[in-house]
Parts: structure tokens; sequence; C-alpha cells
């Protein structure tokens, strides 16, 4: 049976729910011979899949045997074989793919038992498990490990064995039956990618903790894992875990059948955790206990009742978790999201917060009035815990999108009509980026390396600087990216947190003595444009000193244009990089493309490959807002959620718009196929941040006028169309990564 991208091979029996078992290294569907129909026995339909690259199942071309990967296509295994959730029991690597099943699609895993690996969250650095564990780096980085795999009759698989499980007896040994598969053409190589896809330090998607009813069967004499690990991995489980030792090595089902099948058959007939809605109607009851003693006059403020917490003035939790806020925004929220279960909770990154996390949180965000919702009025400028701490290097300018009040409107109806009276010499520079590319790519031979993120930055600038002040010089990306770091910094609303963050971020980020000339140096370039003259007229017009109207135009050209263009592009771009099916799709359709930017614009391929990068990578990432009254904020599952007036509320778009209730089970995926197969998706994206219609001045300049789109078709597909490079290292795209992709510098390659 074809599943996701596998034709998978498997062995079943027996009738009723799904039970799946996943085998590891190195082993195969047959490890399950004596365990399965005992299993069956018990009212299940046991099935034992061979993984991918485990022959028979098929060994696709260009497969990426990533964890993740392998637990994408081993659920939709999963979900083809079951009518609703089903149990999970894997040993060694299938432990490893389980526990991304389980951190991904928790909702399908009804329960699961791990046997002989720990998850991820109990690993540390040491001589030990370096020693334990050398087997991995081995496979990892060692050209010939597939060669010493084969050397002897696989003698080197019978080594690992005995070292993992030293002196134990088998009930079932399945070594000939793994060794006759491993001699198959191209198994040991695919199983062996496996290993050489491993990310040796904690990935991302293990640190979401697992809400699944979670049982570890630890072997007493397992010599893989060191035992304590077992215990320590309690960390990455927001659900009920708990471990249990048995007799046996690392492979305990050929070792100890008896114990390990009464083990899983005692854990089955446990009652099952509370299911999600279960837990909903639990949280709204307690809600509407707590607003019910509040109306009485009794009880805690109304904010209280929201889950989650807030430091004291003396801690320092907030500058602690700023840092990870910014730094790694997505996962910061989800750790906290689970841990307080709810899509709506409190957590103090820097500022108090009240965090919005779903589709139903965002559309009211978006749409809400002033009247509703409205900027922060701390008299700080910034972005909540992200602050424009150093606007000595804009002159001592507030620009739009930082400014409060009145003077955000006056500086973003400057930026609208300076934009506006450039529309003329948009299109020629946009298709100058279409047709020849970032100008840092331009005449490359083959085997040249340069910088991906900077290419991009750069290529970016060039277009604006062309198109608004008539320059052909504009900045280096690198040093732009130097001079945004040196404009903001961290900041707390407690005062100790923020004394420690504004000098910590002035030591890492402050601005420079190099950073300072530069700002001069582009101030200066874009006064003496032949377009200033123009500019000043307008700022005139709306009571802006005509000095200032640079140091807007900087700020826009900068941080507005190439935040809202190159941070989803640079992902996009990686994803196409290692997708040669995308990128085959989008080349189809570009190939022979010599229009308009209308023409452009109307691309259905390339929208639906932008609407699905704006989708998971779209920039800003969250949004601040200050509730002006009391709101009652909706929820995609359960009552909405009573915030009091005066509350800091956060919407993490990217989070949100992961929402499965909208989005459906693969929304964490790239997958930009999803529209054509459900166009009315098209219209909740929401590209470059709020729709222009919604009643009030949060959306985006370029959006408004149709730019921001344009250019970012133009920059992407420009990159798309051809097919002499490749980015290095193989990137990995992550849609919770700060970069979107893993690693965050990729050296672009002309092939």
């Amino acid at each position: 049976m074809c599943a996701g991208r596998v034709d998978f091979a498997w062995l079943e029996e027996g009738q009723g729910p799904l039970l799946l078992l996943l085998h590891g290294f190195p082993d195969s569907a047959h490890t399950w011979d004596g365990v399965r129909p005992r299993l069956a026995s018990l009212g299940y339909r046991v099935v034992s899949p061979n993984l991918p690259g485990y022959a028979p199942t098929e060994r696709p071309a260009n497969y990426r045997y990533s964890t993740v990967e392998v637990a994408k296509d081993l659920l939709a295994l999963g979900l083809a074989l079951s009518d609703g959730p089903f149990v999970l029991v894997a040993q060694d690597w299938g432990c490893e793919v389980a526990y991304a099943m389980c951190t991904l699609f928790p909702e399908h895993i009804e329960r699961f038992v791990a046997i002989s690996l720990p998850h991820r969250a109990a690993y540390e650095l040491s001589l030990e498990v370096a020693w334990t564990a050398r087997h991995s780096p081995y496979f990892k980085f060692w050209p010939w490990a597939a060669a010493r795999v084969r050397r002897d009759d696989f003698a080197y698989l019978d080594e690992l064995v005995q070292r993992w499980s030293p002196e134990e007896d088998k009930d079932l040994d399945p070594m000939e039956a793994i060794k006759n598969m491993m001699a198959c053409p191209g198994v040991v190589e695919a199983t062996l990618e496996y290993y050489k896809n491993l990310q040796l330090f904690t990935p991302r998607v293990f640190k979401t903790p697992i809400p699944v009813k979670t049982l570890l069967l630890g072997g007493e004499s397992d010599r893989c894992v060191p035992q304590r690990f077992y215990f320590k991995a309690d960390a990455g489980f927001s659900g009920s875990y708990r471990v249990q030792l048995v007799p046996g090595g690392h492979f305990m089902q050929w070792e100890h059948e008896d114990e390990l099948v009464e083990a899983v058959t005692a854990f089955l007939a446990e009652p099952p955790e509370p299911s999600v809605e279960e837990r909903a109607a639990a949280d709204r009851a307690r809600t509407e206990q707590a607003l019910a003693r509040v109306a009485a006059g009794e009880g805690e403020p109304p904010a209280h009742h929201i889950p989650g917490s807030w430091a004291g003035g003396l801690s320092l939790q907030p500058v602690k978790q700023a840092f990870e806020f910014v730094m790694s925004t997505d996962d910061y929220t989800k750790e906290h999201r689970a841990a307080a279960g709810s899509a709506v909770f409190k957590a103090h990154p820097g500022v108090r917060s009240t965090f919005i996390t779903d589709m139903a949180g965002l559309d009211f965000v978006f749409s809400a009035p002033p009247e509703l919702l409205d900027r922060i009025q701390d008299g700080h400028p910034g972005f909540g815990c992200l602050g424009l701490n150093n606007t000595e290097l804009l002159d001592g300018v507030v620009p739009a999108l930082v400014a409060r009040g009145e003077e955000h409107a006056k500086a973003r109806a400057l930026v609208v009509r300076c934009l506006q009276a450039r529309l003329d010499a948009f299109e020629p520079s946009c298709l100058d980026l279409l047709h020849h590319g970032p100008p840092m790519l331009r005449g490359r031979k083959p085997g040249d390396a340069v910088s991906f993120n900077d290419a991009l930055n750069q290529g970016v600038l060039a277009l604006c600087f062309r198109w608004l002040f008539g320059l052909d010089a504009s900045p280096e990306g690198a040093d732009v990216v130097a001079w945004l770091h040196g404009c903001f910094g961290m900041r707390s609303d407690e005062s100790l947190s923020n004394f420690l963050a504004s000098k910590l971020g002035r030591l890492k980020y402050g601005p420079k003595a190099a950073t300072k000339l530069l700002s001069q140096e582009i101030l200066s370039q874009i006064r003496q444009a032949s377009t200033h003259p123009v500019f000043e007229a307008i700022a005139e017009e709306l009571s802006i000193p005509g000095e200032d109207v640079a140091a807007h135009l900087l700020f826009l050209t900068t941080f507005n244009a190439t935040g809202g263009t190159v941070t989803t592009a640079f992902p996009a771009l990686a994803q196409l990089s290692v997708d040669k099916e995308a990128r085959r799709w989008l080349q189809g359709e570009l190939d022979d493309f010599d229009g308009d930017l209308s023409d452009l614009d109307r691309l259905p391929n390339l929208h639906d490959f932008m609407l699905e990068s704006m989708r998971l990578f779209g920039r800003p990432r969250q949004y601040y807002r200050r509730a002006m009254q009391d709101l009652r904020v909706p929820v995609s599952v359960g009552a909405p959620v009573f915030v009091p007036a005066g509350t800091t509320l956060v919407l993490v778009a990217t989070l949100a718009r992961q929402d499965r209730t909208v989005w459906g089970e693969d929304a964490a995926i790239f997958d930009p196929y999803r529209f054509g197969r459900r166009p009315e998706l098209r219209e909740r994206v929401h590209s470059f941040g709020p729709p222009t219609s919604a009643p009030n001045q949060f959306g985006c300049v370029g959006g408004e006028l149709g730019v921001a789109a344009v250019l970012w078709k133009a920059l992407v597909g420009g990159m798309a169309r051809r097919r002499d490079w490749k980015l290095e290292p193989w990137p990995e795209p992550d849609v919770d990564a700060l970069a979107g992709v893993v690693p965050d510098e990729l050296e672009w390659i002309r092939t």
C-alpha cells in the first residue's frame, strides 16, 4: 500500500482497532513474529511494517530519511489502516520515529509503548553516551560505513546485537532474516541514511512535550542506553508517562516475549487519558466557575482564570524568557501552550502577555477595530519585548510600525504617499530582479559560493534603492542586518529584568562605530537622491520635518522590505532546493514566462507557493495589541476566553496558522498543493499581515499598494526558474526554527 510517499510492505494478524508495531536497527518487521499473534489475540489488528528503505518496503528515489519525514509517512499508513486513533508500540529507531508521531500528531495516537529508547529530553553530553552510542557518529560521518556493515556476512550487525544485549538467550533469533534483507540492493545505504539525517543535538520537534499516554519499557541488561535516561525522560511528556524495567537487553521482543506481552497487555487495559474535548470541557467549567465567583464579588481578579503565570518584580525570568521568545518563537509558544493546555494562556517573555495561538484568535485580532484592540500605549517604541532602543541610528526618528498613536498614523501616511509617488518605477526594477536575480549572484562561475541570506537581502535592497531613490548603489545585505541588530534590543516591564536586558542587548548587538558610520552614509545617500525633494514636499504636507524623511525611508527599505520578503523567501527557497517535485512544478510555469508584473501575479502555482510560505514563515511572527475594553476572545475549540481591559495580547501568527481545525492534520507541513485541493483556504492566509480591508491601520503598506506580493514573487520566481544552483549544507525546513530552516547559515553554490 502506498501511504504518504512510500509503498509499504507489512505483516499483520487479527481484527479490531489498529496496533502498529515499529522496528528498529538492525531489524525488520519479522522482529515481532513472536509478539504479533499474542497481541492480536487481545482484539487488535496488529500490523508490523518494514520502515522506509527496509526491503520489501519501497526505497523511494531522493527520499530523505529524517525522523520527521518518516513519521509523516508512517502516520499516513496508520490513518489508511484505521478508523480512528491507534496504538503505537515501537523499539529502537522505531521509537525515535514514534516520538515524532506523538509530538506532531497526538490526536491520532491513543497510547504509546516505547521499548529500549528514551525521549530525546533525557539525553546529555557525556563520555558514557559517546561510548555507548559510538555507532551513531560512525554511521553518520564515515563514508565507508556501508562497506563495513556488509563485510564478513554482516558481522558488524552481530557485534552490535551482542554489545547491546550481552549474554541474553533469545526466544526468537531473526538475524538470518535481517541479513537476507540487508543483502538486497540499496538496503544498507537506505538504513544508514536514518543515521546520516540524525540530528545529534535535540531536534526542535522533540522540544514540545508529548500529551499521549506513554509507557517506556527498559531492558534491565540493555547496554545501548544508560538506564538513568529512562527516568529523566519525563521532561518530554505533558501526558501520563511511566517507566517499567523488565528482564532483557535491547531487543526484549526477541529475548523475553512473555514479560513484554504481559507489560503491554496490562498497559492497554488501563483507562485512557481524557480526550481533547473532555479536557476542553473541564477547562470551560473551571473558567465559568472562576467568572461566577468574580461576578459574585468573590475570588481572584478576572485575568487569573487564564492558565499560565507572570513573574514577580525582582525575577530575572522575564529577560530570560524574552531572549527565548525572540530567538525561538514557535518552540517557546508551543512549550507554554502545552503546559497551559489552552490556546489562550499567560506568559512573561519580557512583558506580561496573554498569548493567542489559533486561527479563531488570529481572525479576531486581524479584524478588530481600534475601539477593541489598539497598539500598546506604554510610551516605548517597539514590539513587546523587542524595543527600538537605539534611535541614534535613525537620527532620533521613530518610524512607522514602532511609533505610537498619531505619530504612527503620520509616519504610515508618509510611507504610503512616497511609495505611490514612485509606483511607475517599480515594474522595471522588479523585472530586473526577476530576470537577472540578486546582483550578488550574477556572473558567478561554477563552484562559486555566496552567503544565501546576504544575497537575498542585498537583492531586495538593490531593488528598493533603484525603485525609490533611482540609485544603482545599495548597502550590502550583511551590513544592513548588523544595522538592524544595532537598532533593536530586549526590554521588560520589570525594572530589574529591563536593566539587565538593555545591558545585555547593547553588549551583543549595540551600535558599533562602523554601524553608526554606515547609517550616516546611507542617510546622506538618500538625501542626495534625485527623488528626495518629492518626498520632502509630501512630508511638509503631513507636518513631518523634512530632515526626518530619509530615516523613515531607510527603515522602510531595510526592516519592512527585507523583513517582509527575505524572511519568508529564505526558507521557501531552501524548501525548494531539496524538493525536486515542487521545483519542477514551479519551473513548468516559469520557464517560458516573459510577461509583465500583472501576468506574474496571476501565475497560480507561484501564488500558491507564496501563500504556503506566508502561512508557515510569514512575518511578523507576533502581533502585540492592548485590549481597550473587556473582551471575549474566540478560540477554535471551546468557549471564548474572557480578557479584561488593559491586557496585553500577543498573537503568534505562525503558530495560529498551524491550527489543525482549519488547515487539517498536516497543518505543520509545508505543502503548497493544499490550495489546489481546498481553494477556500487561499482567503485564510492573510499574506503580509492583517488584510487591508480591516478597520485599523495595522495592515502592510506594501500589501495595500499591491507591491509586496509582486516583489516576493519576482525574487522567488527568478530563483525558482533557474536550474544552476544548490544550497549547502543540505537544508532541513523547520517551521518552528527562527529562520524556518536548519541550519540557518546556507551557501548558494553555482553548479
